[in-house]
């Protein structure tokens, strides 16, 4: 008596559904498929390009400008394809909300570990500031810190010096 169970069968990917090949495979209206067949005609040598303008009831320069878009749409057509999935607006979207989600969580665990961190070193958490109102009763908008770095290069800009002078003839030389 066989106790073995059947091993289970690798899955396989579906099939996909064989294009259509051939003429039958063309799509498109009734006059852009004349007009296909006028065109190659005259690239076979069987009519003239005047002859196939006149049977599109198209001037000649006309006749020349769609030919040179069915060439194109030919070479357009037999471009190599890239491989592998393609990516699509929808898929980035998602790739991108992924990542931000990732480092939402980074962040978050980043300041637990500095909040971590400033407890056990006794460092006090800062102070938080009520935003000062007017005497109308509006906000009143904080101020932005002004930073030294900024001040510097302001100064460096101008030409101006950013120390006062005072200081700087003051202080000893080398």
């Amino acid at each position: 008596m066989n106790t073995q169970t059947p091993a289970k069968a690798a899955p396989t990917k579906p099939k996909q559904k064989a294009k259509p090949v051939g003429p039958s495979a063309l799509k498109g209206s009734l006059e852009a498929r004349r007009h296909a067949a006028l065109i190659l005609e005259v690239l076979c040598g069987e009519r003239s390009s005047g002859d196939a303008a006149k049977a599109m009831g198209i001037a000649l320069p006309r006749y020349y400008l769609l030919e040179t878009r069915a060439m194109q749409g030919v070479v357009d057509a037999l471009e190599p394809l890239p491989r592998g999935p393609r990516k699509s607006a929808d898929t980035e979207i998602a790739a991108l909300n992924r990542q931000i989600t990732r480092q939402k969580q980074e962040l978050a665990g980043a300041q637990f570990r500095q909040r971590t961190a400033q407890r056990v070193l006794g460092i006090p958490a800062p102070e938080t500031r009520e935003p000062k109102t007017l005497p109308s009763g509006k906000l009143r908008k904080p101020k932005r810190p002004s930073v030294r770095a900024l001040k510097m290069v302001a100064a460096l800009r101008t030409g101006q010096p950013s120390v006062p002078q005072a200081q700087v003839e003051a202080s000893p030389s080398i």
